[in-house]
């Protein structure tokens, strides 16, 4: 048998240590163990020490798409028997898709106490075929999170505006669950510079806020992906003008030399799920493809900073739509 587990603590604190002790005890009766774990991270030193194969993936969060994508391509490539997440920090929800994804037994250990909403913990949960409390207390507080369902909506910014955007997205969200969907969607300039195989959304409102003169995730890709899915999906765009990145912020309008600015890239998105580099159409399964794959698109250099009329306008617009999608139907 073989087990991936993934773990994204960076410290050898209670969670991770418990990691190591789990997989020496498991490589003791003969399983084959590979842990997913943060590049350079105390862990990823002990495993190697203890001869537990290791496969380091940066992760910068729950809202890393591209963790995702490239987490799925280890687990194509190495066919474990079961997945076992262990931490949050992007561990549970994004292991939890790739397992759906692909249809891979999974497990989820929960460490922690703090409460959550119930939708969010059914989301997390419902990923995986079990779900290991580690204390009497951590089960009980899993069993008394409540909340309507029917009543959650998603937003994120940026890189999370990229989640909230895919998770309408069909065959990630059928992956997950076929009875769960969010009520709506509110994406902050996203990078909408793929071009899906699949355009198959769910019904659910979405919506996009970006900068005309945004160089980081660009208005022109968006309006582009909206014009693509909108005859199978409810989808729309408000471009706000003489704003950049990050219009939304009280900081002003500043350059960053080493910003990647995606104006000129379009990547195509497979049914699979799969990323392709735009002229090669080679999966962007690692960092490495993923630098080959900017290398023919990316310059460097981007404006980020606020706009105090587009601000204005966004958060009441963003009120109009929650208030509507939530409250209203």
């Amino acid at each position: 048998m073989k087990i991936l587990h993934i773990e994204n603590g960076r410290n050898l604190y209670g969670g991770p240590q418990q990691v190591l002790y789990l997989t020496n005890g498991l490589k003791g009766r003969g399983i084959i163990n590979i842990v997913v774990c943060q590049p350079g991270s105390l862990l990823s030193i002990k495993l190697k020490e203890s001869g537990i194969e290791v496969i380091n993936l940066k992760c910068r969060g729950e809202w890393d798409i591209f963790y995702l994508f490239r987490l799925i391509r280890v687990i194509r490539s190495e066919k474990p028997d079961i997945i076992h997440a262990h931490s949050r920090k992007g561990a549970d929800l994004l292991g939890g898709l790739a397992s759906c994804f692909l249809s891979k037994k999974s497990v989820l250990s929960r460490r922690v106490d703090s409460i959550e909403p119930k939708f969010i913990s059914s989301l997390i949960y419902g990923l995986f075929n079990k779900v290991i409390a580690i204390s009497e207390n951590i089960f009980q507080i899993i069993l008394s999170q409540n909340i309507d369902e029917k009543k959650v909506s998603i937003t994120g910014w940026s890189l999370g505006g990229a989640v909230t955007l895919f998770s309408a997205w069909k065959p990630v969200k059928d992956a997950i669950t076929s009875d769960l969907k969010f009520a709506s969607h509110l994406a902050f300039y996203p990078p909408c510079f793929f071009d899906p195989e699949n355009t198959e959304f769910t019904d659910s409102p979405i919506h996009i806020l970006i900068g005309e003169l945004d160089d980081w995730t660009p208005a022109d890709p968006c309006r582009k992906f909206v014009n693509k899915i909108s005859n199978k999906s409810n989808v729309d765009l408000t471009i706000y003008a003489n704003s950049h990145h990050s219009f939304d912020s009280e900081e002003p309008v500043t350059f960053n030399e080493k910003g990647y600015s995606f104006k000129n890239c379009i990547f195509k998105l497979s049914k699979e799920g799969d990323v392709l580099m735009d002229y090669l159409h080679l999966p962007m399964s690692s960092p490495i493809m993923q630098k080959i794959g900017f290398l023919f698109c990316i310059e460097r250099g981007v404006n980020l900073g606020g706009n105090p009329e587009s601000r204005k306008r966004a958060f009441e617009f963003s009120k109009y739509f929650m208030k509507k999608t939530l409250l209203e139907n």
